[in-house]
């Protein structure tokens, strides 16, 4: 190489010299910054780990908890005893639920056994029957006269008269209540007034004779009855809208 003018050379030997002497002044600058912190910690007491106390409340549960598991284990026994106490008491109470059933069905099948009052009432019956004339039963006897109902309460028996029923059969009711004592015949029976027609109407309420009807001359019971055949709603009711109101409304004669 060529040295240029003015350039300065230093050696290997020099350069190394040079670091070793910047290192070591460097090592004791570190060493004077970091002893005084190092100090400070030193002095600083840090507490140990210590773990979180245990609640009371806690340690009373746990405590109750295994009085409880001993005190159950105590009375095993006693368990074992009411099962075999069990065992026995359930064919008992099948044996007695038997018997008692054997009671309840005892008297039905004696019921069923026919009385001497029975046989007595069956006895009489047959008698009767055998003492009815022609031998047949006193049910299929012929009726006389005088066991035919007077069903007219007239005191005399015709073969108008319905035939009697049966005995235990409710007799059948006449086909009109006229028919019956004491009732209306069909001729006799109230009927209801026949209607009246509009002239009658406005000949019994027309005070002043003119033939039309005004409101003041219709009694108030009758009023708005009649007033509702007021068709032109001029507050006269003529003999003509009265015809066709009463056509109308005419009620249905009784059935």
């Amino acid at each position: 190489m060529s040295k240029e003018p003015g350039e300065r050379y230093v050696s290997g030997g020099a350069m190394a010299t040079a670091v070793r002497e910047y290192l070591k002044h460097s090592r004791e600058a570190v060493t004077k910054t970091v002893a005084p912190v190092a100090d400070t910690l030193a002095d600083v007491s840090v507490p140990a780990f210590a773990p979180p106390p245990v609640p009371t409340r806690a340690v009373n549960n746990l405590a109750s908890l295994r009085r409880h598991r001993r005190r159950r284990t105590q009375r095993q026994p006693w368990l074992l005893w009411s099962l075999v106490g069990a065992c026995g008491i359930v064919p008992l109470l099948i044996f007695l639920i038997v018997i008692a059933n054997n009671q309840h069905t005892e008297p039905v099948a004696q019921s069923t056994r026919t009385t001497p009052v029975a046989e007595q009432l069956a006895s009489e019956n047959l008698t009767s029957e055998e003492d009815a004339d022609d031998g047949l039963p006193e049910a299929m006897a012929p009726k006389t006269a005088e066991s035919l109902p007077d069903r007219a309460a007239d005191a005399t028996i015709t073969p108008q008269d319905p035939p009697a029923a049966p005995e235990g059969i409710p007799p059948k009711p006449p086909e009109r209540l006229g028919d019956l004592p004491g009732r209306f015949s069909p001729d006799d029976r109230p009927r209801r007034p026949p209607m009246r027609t509009a002239a009658q109407i406005i000949q019994d309420f027309d005070g002043n004779g003119d033939g039309v009807l005004r409101a003041a001359e219709i009694p108030f019971d009758q009023r708005p009855h009649i007033m509702r055949a007021d068709a032109n709603k001029d507050g006269i009711v003529v003999e003509e809208e009265l015809d066709v109101f009463l056509i109308l409304f005419r009620p249905e004669p009784p059935r």
